[in-house]
């Protein structure tokens, strides 16, 4: 496990550990948000415009 790793995981109380656990996450967002930015702008045939999906979501839950 990565807490064998880190060691001073240990240490940090509740409250850090939750703060620890936000800025990963934060971390992690951002790389993947820049991955499909970068493959939205590569690939733009593969998009389907928000209407379209809207539209699909719409009729699927409302019938």
């Amino acid at each position: 496990m990565i807490k064998e790793k880190v060691p001073a995981l240990s240490e940090l109380s509740d409250d850090e550990k939750i703060i620890l656990i936000g800025e990963l996450w934060d971390d992690v967002m951002s790389e993947e948000l820049d991955k499909r930015i970068l493959y939205a702008e590569e690939n733009p045939d593969e998009l389907i415009p928000w209407n379209e999906v809207k539209e699909k979501l719409f009729k699927k839950y409302n019938g």
